[in-house]
């Protein structure tokens, strides 16, 4: 049962979806973006990458709703911010005093809240991202919540991001990469996170987005190079990558729907699963 609890615990921080490109709002602009997420599991990376279904058939799924905001604080800063709402629930066929496992719980998850300052926007767009994942105090003891999974890993952590993007094809198309540090307040270790982001515009339709996107976890040694001689007992290691397809369809000047898809493709210590989801955006338009 230790076993199960700790893979609850990972798979609670595996279905939030935060995309942030190089570009920055311009002063007084803004993209706000409310969006739903279904992610379900049945299996789960063990330590080494391998995938296991997960014992006595069990189920893990969670339905998010996030608020997502983006407002040009100056043409040259930006202020992003996220906050979800979530009801994780895990199911198997073990059992508990004659019943089958079937936890769940809802509330607030981790809030994020970061600025982007533009470097460049000669030829490639380049910029910074500094932010802060805050925890909203919502309880992680599984023994308190009866092994019901956790919201989040009741955390704060901080990340820092290099970004660049540019349009090509005379503006048909444009791709964002960026790579990033996350130093995180408590287990697990620290960790590199990475996207690679292209778009296809389809003229007066919309836009095609495909992404590779996840994170890297450092091991203890690794850490302690960067960090401290405190972090090199930092374990386990958790890391995943995941493939991210988007449809954004146009409705009208200054409001956007999207459809999307994710798949959880390779990781360690985290789940193999698959999330759908849709969106609404709504924009400010340039003068």
């Amino acid at each position: 049962m230790n076993g199960l609890i700790g893979t609850i615990l990972v798979l609670s921080f595996c279905a939030e979806s935060l995309f942030a490109g190089a570009w920055t709002q311009r002063k007084n602009h803004y993209y706000l973006r409310f969006s739903g997420f279904a992610f379900n599991a049945r299996a789960v990376y063990d330590k080494d990458g391998k995938l296991n279904d997960f014992a006595t058939n069990g189920r893990f799924t969670d339905r998010s709703a996030y608020a997502y905001l983006e407002y040009g604080v100056s043409d040259l800063v930006t202020f992003v911010g996220s906050v979800p709402y979530k009801n994780s629930r895990f199911r198997s066929e073990a059992t508990i005093n004659g019943k089958l496992l079937d936890r769940s719980s809802k509330g607030w998850g981790d809030v994020y809240l970061s600025l982007r300052y533009l470097l460049s926007n000669q030829n490639a767009v380049t910029s910074l991202q500094a932010g802060f994942k805050l925890n909203t105090g919502y309880p992680t003891d599984t023994t308190g919540l009866k092994l019901a999974p956790p919201l989040g890993d009741g955390q704060n952590d901080f990340e820092l991001r290099a970004l660049i993007g540019q349009s090509i094809l005379r503006g048909a198309a444009y791709y964002n990469l960026d790579v990033g540090y996350r130093a995180r307040s408590g287990t697990p270790v620290d960790e590199i996170p990475f996207a690679l982001e292209a778009g296809f515009g389809l003229g007066k339709l919309g836009l095609l987005i495909g992404q590779i996107y996840g994170v890297r976890a450092l091991s203890g040694a690794e850490a302690a190079t960067i960090k401290s001689q405190s972090q090199f007992s930092l374990n386990p290691i958790e890391d995943y990558v995941k493939a991210h397809a988007q449809l954004v369809v146009h409705l009208q000047k200054g409001m956007d729907v999207a459809f999307v898809y994710e798949n959880i493709f390779t990781g360690r210590n985290t789940a193999n699963g698959r999330s759908l989801g849709v969106a609404l955006a709504f924009y400010s338009l340039t003068k």
